[in-house]
């Protein structure tokens, strides 16, 4: 992640991840896009199958440096989080 996206948005992603280090591992899925590489947004995808995602971690995310935006789409039992990560314009 760091050679394509940069060594600073690779530290703000690591961030983010670890506010959902409360989740069980297997219940926890992710990936990244960053179609701009160093010079856009990155992009992170959470899905939670299965888990309660407590009220603080949807707080943090929220209050994290870096983080643009958080979106949440609720399926059945499972929960994605698209979370923008990048300098706020």
């Amino acid at each position: 992640m760091k050679t394509s996206v940069g060594e600073r948005k690779a530290a703000l992603c690591s961030g983010v991840a670890t506010e959902f280090s409360v989740i069980p591992q297997g219940k926890l899925a992710f990936r990244y896009t960053a179609p701009n590489g160093a010079n856009g947004p990155v992009c992170l995808i959470f899905r939670v199958t299965g888990a309660t995602v407590p009220h603080d971690t949807l707080q943090n995310l929220l209050r994290r440096e870096g983080v643009r935006s958080v979106m949440l789409r609720l399926v059945n039992t499972t929960a994605i989080f698209k979370v923008i990560v990048g300098k706020r314009s």
